[in-house]
């Protein structure tokens, strides 16, 4: 999506683009550490979160997590606050790839106590100051 809310050109990808950009994203994760693990049912998990309308970035994400066996927890835009703050709650989700929108929903939360265990997050847009 485009500065104006509108759409360009749609661009292909290929499956050595998607396959070399998911790699790079979970070379990345691992490198930073952004991904922390937790234990629940008598076993370990490892939560990366993604909130975002659909795009590639989310497909490549996604697939980049299956690299390290980590879980995919996707949010919704209908979701609320309260719902949210729910679900990082149970996973104790320390890592969130999103759009400058969420992000800034992330950072109202964290200034009303909510999502504490939110670490890291990983925008998809490029942030200008």
């Amino acid at each position: 999506m485009q500065a104006a809310g509108t759409f360009g050109e749609y661009e292909w990808l290929s499956y050595n683009q998607v396959q070399e950009t998911s790699q790079s994203i979970a070379r990345g994760m691992k490198a930073l550490n952004l991904v922390t693990e937790t234990t629940g049912d008598g076993k370990s998990w490892k939560f990366v979160g993604i909130w975002c309308k659909n795009r590639a970035e989310w497909l490549m994400t996604h697939i980049a997590n299956m690299y390290f066996n980590h879980t995919t927890i996707g949010f919704f835009d209908s979701m609320g606050v309260q719902a949210v703050d729910y679900i990082l709650k149970q996973t104790e989700l320390s890592c969130i790839f999103s759009t400058k929108d969420y992000i800034k929903k992330v950072i109202d939360m964290k200034k009303d106590n909510l999502a504490p265990t939110i670490k890291f997050m990983v925008c998809y847009d490029e942030i200008t100051p």
